[in-house]
């Protein structure tokens, strides 16, 4: 049962791992793309992109413009916010790394417990006794 428990420490730990790590790279693409201002150009684009033929069968056009004046005003608000955002990048990483040792300090936490749980209530493995037939008598 103590190979139990640690093999899913392992397991959650070596998931908890590669998700801070995924974390971490998108962080930094996403840095990358803000510098370079990849970023903030397709997102202007995105409110003048044709409707649809099967979503103009389907929703009233006026609809949707309602819906595409939203999403333009919508993305000039991240517009203004992403300047704040390139600059809260360069600390976000090291705070994902920071989690990231929390996380793996708790699973090792829980699965101590769990080891020590088992080790208090598993029963200890006794020799069985001798039948009185088998016991020798005491020696005179």
């Amino acid at each position: 049962m103590k190979i139990v428990v640690w093999s899913l420490c392992l397991v959650f730990s070596t998931l908890w791992t590669g998700l801070a790590f995924l974390a971490a790279e998108a962080m930094q693409w996403i840095a990358n793309g803000l510098a370079s201002g990849q970023i903030s150009d397709p997102m202007r684009s995105v409110a003048q992109w044709p409707v649809p033929a099967w979503m103009s069968a389907w929703i009233d056009p006026v609809w949707v413009e309602v819906l595409r004046s939203m999403l333009a005003s919508g993305l000039t608000m991240m517009g203004e916010v992403i300047p704040f955002f390139s600059s809260a990048v360069s600390w976000v990483v090291p705070l994902i790394w920071v989690l990231w040792v929390v996380g793996v300090l708790v699973l090792l936490a829980l699965a101590g417990a769990a080891h020590l749980l088992i080790r208090i209530f598993q029963t200890p493995r006794r020799a069985p006794a001798f039948p009185d037939a088998i016991r020798l008598p005491p020696a005179a």
